[in-house]
């Protein structure tokens, strides 16, 4: 479910207990309404991997993020770079994190996530609880077949 950046900018003015929100609307043009429009001390954090790059540019503080359970070194350096406004490598790193970024919601989340962390040995097994279900094989094999081609640095 969204909320408004109106919404959110109301919550942030009159709710001095509310501190930030995770802006995972998928919106750039909300994010920034979002920062724009935010008191000072309201943290705004990109909830969204595919955006955190851009968000980050825009002011949000950092990323809650689906990725770095399993890309964190990868990941945080992205984010670095991004504060550091290192463009080239923080654009270098996010498209070679890209087709993960993508990857982790081919199924519901965790499920890809699960999968994936399993396959690196992070995780000693990739279960689900219900309602989930458990990966299906093609994207399994889509998935092992990214991992192949493609090295992480945790």
């Amino acid at each position: 479910m969204n909320i408004c950046s109106e919404t959110q900018q109301k919550i942030a003015e009159k709710c001095k207990n509310v501190i930030g929100t995770k802006e995972a609307s998928g919106d750039l043009e909300q994010i920034m309404d979002v920062i724009r429009h935010s008191p000072e001390r309201f943290t705004v954090m990109c909830g969204d991997d595919a955006l955190a790059v851009p968000a980050i540019l825009m002011g949000a503080k950092g990323i809650i993020s689906v990725l770095s359970n399993y890309a964190p070194k990868m990941f945080s350096d992205c984010i670095r770079f991004a504060e550091e406004r290192n463009i080239n490598e923080a654009l270098r790193l996010h498209y070679e994190l890209f087709d993960f970024m993508q990857v982790n919601f081919i199924e519901s989340n965790p499920v890809p996530v699960k999968a994936i962390m399993k396959e690196l040995n992070l995780i000693p097994n990739n279960l689900v609880r219900q309602p989930l279900l458990p990966i299906k094989e093609v994207n399994l094999n889509f998935i092992r077949n990214l991992l192949e081609n493609r090295k992480l640095e945790f």
